[in-house]
């Protein structure tokens, strides 16, 4: 799915990889400045048998909540983070973790963030994953799909 399909967006959540999980489905959130939301989908679960049906979700987000994703990235330090952080390392062979990304528009640029694990880095106490995480669920309280 494309990371940034239109120039104007403003938020985007994309689920990359279920990981370990009843619902395998997968997809991209889109928040225009407006509030707008597309979220297309490559929806996988018990209810479609796993056959990954391609479908197209809707919501509309006030400019308000709009506003307060943007200030609560800018406030919690998204635009600090790297662009790459994973559970799965030298130290460590973690598996069927999600694989989660976010992108923010700040200060006119779209930075995106890809994280391998994000809620066991942030159980481990990754500061940057506690930020990553409170972000994700800001947003998942208005996806029109939820997934897993």
């Amino acid at each position: 799915m494309p990371l940034d399909p239109s120039p104007t967006a403003v938020i985007v959540a994309e689920r990359v990889s279920p990981g370990f999980a009843t619902d395998l489905s997968t997809w991209v959130f889109v928040v225009e400045p407006d509030g707008t939301a597309t979220q297309p989908a490559v929806v996988a679960n018990v209810d479609n048998m796993f056959r990954g049906e391609q479908r197209t979700f809707a919501a509309q987000l006030t400019e308000t909540d709009v506003a307060e994703l943007l200030a609560a990235a800018e406030v919690g330090g998204f635009g600090r983070l790297a662009p790459n952080y994973s559970a799965d390392n030298a130290e460590r062979c973690v598996s069927d973790l999600s694989t989660t990304a976010l992108s923010f528009r700040l200060r006119g640029e779209l930075k995106r963030v890809q994280v391998y694990g994000a809620g066991f880095l942030a159980y481990e106490g990754s500061e940057e994953m506690k930020v990553f995480c409170d972000l994700w669920q800001r947003i998942e309280r208005h996806l029109p799909y939820g997934g897993a």
